[in-house]
């Protein structure tokens, strides 16, 4: 053949990325359910973020105990006999070990008989390059369904770098894909607003599927999700009891003018239903901000839209369907 010939054939890297009418991907597997909606879904990448000392760890333990238990908070785990694992790069010995205790506290197990469902590892006195190779590493070793990594600041120097933020979400996306794994990335938000930290907090909000944030408030922590390309799940809290352990608590429910006036949009959900009785929740996310948008200078956006619908399920207007479509409720 001669070698200035161009090749007519499709180029295979090409063909690799292509997304057919007819290709066949398997359906988002969550590991949790709260309140009957998916959440944390299998083989992803997950935010977790909040000021200092505002209760990211304690929310971890939260979310291990309906993990490793199957139910817990109003949590129901999706899969049977779930492994989980802990990178810590921020405590101490004495401290990571206190927090292993609480888990196995929290699920009813004995200390004196290890568990191969749960495993902790402290890095804070390794450097990068280690707390990376032992990361995957531990995913070799352990093959857990889910990782909590407190906190992915520390597998980079700088978390302003575009180009270290974006290496590192990579290369952690590359460990979700190839070990089936979801990982939890636990980072703080700026001292003077709710966002997460630098250009690695704005590239997990990209590439991540959830994100949750935790604030505390007197002698409750709440958590909410603020970032979700499924279906949202309503805000949930949880309190300490008297040995340090995280236990559900009931939310307040506090209505500002803010509130009210998002509550008098719900309405809006007659019209959006009256066209069709059911949809799928980007269509009903799309359908519902066109709605809210017209006549407006200012457009609703695709998270003002979501946070209305969640508002609605969690009012009793519009519920998920059996085929998994949100419907008006009767």
């Amino acid at each position: 053949m001669d070698p200035n010939q161009k090749n007519c054939g499709p180029d295979p890297e090409l063909l690799r990325y292509k997304i057919e009418h007819n290709s066949k991907y398997p359906e988002i597997q969550y590991l949790l359910r709260f309140n009957g909606v998916g959440c944390f879904p299998a083989g992803d990448l997950i935010g977790l973020s909040g000021k200092a000392k505002s209760g990211k760890g304690l929310f971890t333990l939260f979310l291990l105990a309906a993990l490793l238990r199957a139910e817990y908070g109003g949590f129901e785990a999706q899969m049977k006999y779930i492994k989980a694992l802990i990178i810590d790069t921020e405590q101490t010995g004495y401290s990571a070990q206190n927090n292993l205790f609480k888990v196995y506290s929290l699920c009813g197990w004995d200390k004196g008989a290890p568990s191969p469902r749960f495993n902790y590892y402290s890095l804070r006195d390794a450097d990068i390059k280690t707390r990376r190779t032992t990361l995957e590493n531990a995913l070799i070793e352990h093959n857990p369904n889910v990782v909590i990594l407190d906190g992915i600041r520390d597998l980079i120097m700088d978390f302003n770098s575009i180009a270290e933020s974006a290496e590192v979400v990579n290369f952690l996306m590359r460990l979700t894909k190839q070990y089936n794994v979801t990982i939890v990335c636990v980072l703080h938000t700026n001292k003077a607003d709710a966002n997460l930290r630098g250009h690695l907090g704005a590239e997990l909000i990209n590439k991540g599927s959830e994100v949750y944030n935790v604030t505390k408030d007197g002698l409750t922590f709440k958590v909410t999700q603020t970032e979700c390309r499924n279906a949202p799940i309503e805000d949930w809290a949880f309190s300490l009891d008297e040995l340090g352990l995280p236990i559900p608590a009931e939310l307040e429910r506090k209505i500002n003018r803010t509130d009210a006036t998002e509550f008098k949009k719900l309405s809006s959900f007659d019209y959006v239903f009256a066209q069709k009785d059911n949809y799928k929740f980007t269509d009903l996310v799309s359908t519902y901000r066109e709605h809210m948008s017209i006549g407006c200078i200012k457009q609703m956006g695709d998270s003002t839209a979501r946070r209305h619908i969640s508002a609605a399920v969690e009012s009793g207007i519009i519920e998920m369907a059996k085929d998994k479509t949100y419907i008006l409720k009767k």
